[in-house]
Parts: C-alpha cells; sequence; structure tokens
C-alpha cells in the first residue's frame, strides 16, 4: 500500500476581509478566527499530482449513493446475472466486502439522498417527473412512505437539511415559486417564495435550518436570498453576482460557495458567513463541479476541470490550510461524493464512460491514518 502526503500550497500579501493574508512564492495563507486556509489560484501550482488518500477500495457494478456508517454503504447493485435477479438497491459491508441486506424498494431509483442521521432515505424513481411520486423510507424499519407530487409540481432534487427536514421540487405559477417541504414528522408543506421576474430559483442550492430557508436566483435578481419559515418572508443576503453552488456547513455558521462574475472565465470556491460576506476564498479554476462539507466541518471536497478535460478531486483542509489531490476522473462522470459519518472515508462513485462496456464503480478512500486496512 502506498501513502501519498498531501500537499501545502498557495500566493501573495495583505490583509483582507476578515483575514489576514501572509505569502511564499506559490502559496497564499489566511487567517480567520484562528484557522489558517491555503489559496489557490492555478491547479499548476499542485506538484506532482499525486493521490493523498491512504487507502483506496474499489468496488465495480455498485452505483454507492451515501454511507450509513463508517463501514456500511448504500447503493444500487447492477445484475450479475442474466435474469437480473440480484439487481436493486442494497446495503454493502466494506469490511465483510459484500452485500448485505436487500432494501424492499422495486421502483429504478433516479435520485437517492439519505438523510444526515442516516435515519431515513428518499428515492426518486426513474419515471420521477409531472406527478411523480417521491418515496420516503424509515431506514430503522423499513416502513416506506409515498409522497405524489402536487399537479404541475414537480420532484427532481431533493436536499436533505441538518435539522431533519428535506427540501424538494417547486412549481411556478404566474411567476410566483413554491418550495416543497418533507418536516420532521414526514408531512409534506409548500412555502411561496414569492415573485421574481426574469429571475428563477436554482433548486439544487436549496439550504435550510429549522429557522431559515437559504435560496439563490439566477436572472436579473442572482443573488443569495433568505426565507424565514415563521414569518414567511424573504430578503437578500447579497445581489449582483452568480452562485452556481451553494452549501451550508453542518455547523450552520457558513456558505462554501462557487460563485462567478457576468462574463468571467474564472469561477471561485470561497468560504462566506451566514451574512453572505465572503471570508476568504479556496481555490480558482474556470469549472468548478461539486462540492461537499466534512461532517467534521474541518474540510470540503470539490471537483473541478483541468485544461486537459479530465476531472479532479481535491480535498481542502480548512483547519490546517493544507490541500490534497484526490485523483482524476472521466469529465462528467462523478455522480456521488459522500463522507462517511467520521469524516475519515470518501466516497466516489462515476462511471466509467470511456470503457467499451461502461460500469458504475465506487472508490472508497481512505484520508486518515489508522485506516481500515482493506486491502490488507
Amino acid at each position: 500500500m502506498r501513502r501519498i502526503l498531501p500537499i501545502l500550497l498557495v500566493f501573495s500579501f495583505g490583509c483582507f476581509l476578515t483575514g489576514c493574508q501572509k505569502s511564499t512564492q506559490n502559496r497564499e495563507y489566511v487567517t480567520e478566527n484562528g484557522q489558517t486556509t491555503v489559496v489557490l489560484d492555478q491547479t499548476q501550482a499542485i506538484f506532482p499530482k499525486e493521490a493523498a488518500a491512504v487507502e483506496k477500495k474499489v468496488i465495480e457494478n455498485y452505483r454507492a449513493y451515501d454511507f450509513l456508517d463508517n463501514d456500511v454503504l448504500v447503493g444500487y447493485q447492477f445484475s450479475k446475472t442474466v435474469f437480473g435477479d440480484d439487481r436493486g438497491i442494497w446495503i454493502y459491508q466494506l469490511k465483510e466486502d459484500k452485500l448485505g441486506l436487500r432494501l424492499e424498494i422495486e421502483e429504478s431509483p433516479k435520485t437517492v439522498s439519505v438523510s444526515k442521521d442516516k435515519a431515513q432515505m428518499v428515492v426518486l424513481p426513474d419515471k420521477t417527473g409531472e406527478y411523480g411520486n417521491l418515496l420516503l423510507m424509515d431506514l430503522k424499519n423499513g416502513a416506506v412512505k409515498t409522497f405524489k407530487a402536487p399537479p404541475k409540481s414537480y420532484f427532481w432534487q431533493f436536499n436533505w437539511q441538518y435539522d431533519g427536514s428535506g427540501l424538494t421540487g417547486f412549481d411556478v405559477l404566474q411567476g410566483r415559486t413554491k418550495i416543497w417541504r418533507i418536516n420532521k414528522e414526514g408531512t409534506l408543506t409548500a412555502s411561496e417564495l414569492g415573485y421574481f421576474s426574469k429571475s428563477y430559483v436554482e433548486i439544487e442550492n436549496l439550504q435550510g435550518t429549522s429557522t431559515y430557508l437559504y435560496y439563490t436566483l439566477m436572472g436579473e435578481a442572482s443573488g443569495l436570498y433568505r426565507y424565514d419559515w415563521k414569518t414567511k418572508k424573504s430578503e437578500a443576503l447579497s445581489r449582483g453576482h452568480f452562485i452556481k453552488r451553494l452549501r451550508l456547513s453542518p455547523s450552520e455558521d457558513r456558505f462554501a460557495v462557487v460563485d462567478y462574475k457576468n462574463n468571467s472565465q474564472m469561477q471561485s470556491l470561497s468560504i462566506y458567513g451566514i451574512d453572505a460576506k465572503v471570508n476568504y476564498e479556496v481555490f480558482k479554476s474556470p469549472l468548478i463541479e461539486q462540492v461537499i462539507w466534512q461532517p467534521d466541518g474541518a474540510g470540503i471536497v470539490f471537483t473541478t476541470v483541468e485544461k486537459e478535460g479530465k476531472l479532479s478531486v481535491y480535498r481542502a483542509n480548512l483547519a490546517d490550510g493544507q490541500l490534497q489531490y484526490l485523483g482524476e476522473y472521466p469529465n462528467y462522470s462523478i455522480e456521488s461524493l459522500a463522507f462517511s459519518p467520521d469524516s475519515s472515508k470518501l466516497l466516489i462513485t462515476y462511471i466509467n464512460q470511456g470503457a467499451k462496456d461502461p460500469i458504475w464503480i465506487t472508490h472508497i478512500l481512505t484520508l486518515s491514518e489508522g485506516g481500515t486496512g482493506y486491502d490488507q
């Protein structure tokens, strides 16, 4: 087993916003509230390109969605037989390197999303669209509850919140946008965000707490907004820039944000305060894709498209200022990124599109010492 140490990086001088920065030739350190983060401006600064994972496990023909425990996955098993009898959603036991329990969901899933506490799972069947269904499974007892989409609305995205509720779907009637929410008690309710002339809600960016819903608009009124669940009113936290990714931290006190200015060829991955003010920039690239937080809030993982057209995965450690290169994948092939509950392992699910017979593959990267020894 080869072990590669993480790589430190970045550049320039001065103090800005809420942080101070100092620099060397290739690295810039930003210090905020006693934590130091390294800021990158170009991927060429990362050399050599070696994976920083302590070890890697490969599972073929398995489309993992998330961790249920530090050594337990949930995902879709593709058939190894002509008749497809083993096809479906299965638990996978990493330590035993084998399938465990098969979940009793007959529909072929389009989207699967596991709650933060690993107690519930939402499945959007592949046929989901107008008048489609949303399935809510209790992972403790296996009970499945079905929600039918309200007329003229769509269930096509689902975002679990840290307070145990979930946000999904939308319908737009005469310019007024409704967001559907499954609360902790398992009921479906609607919240009307308001009227947005020549703008629309980016539903993938919905992030919520027990008090607020944070959302972004694209179009003339682009920016970050906050909706109060109690007063049912929205207010703009920032305007005038375009937010591609919005991810609320586990502690609900800051955001990881991918944004860009109109007509700009560069996108920025930055840490924002809950007031939508930029604390510091983490990374710049022509194209930044997926972004997820570690459950402990100490870092984020993101993907970016390099100049040669490959998709690279990086981990930014926000506690010690290190950036780790985690590997390269075919462009637009990664479907799932997820951390284990203890933040020690990362799940990457992708399809090997360039192969003669494309299959789904899951990688489990162990990111810290004292790993599980899967390859031993």
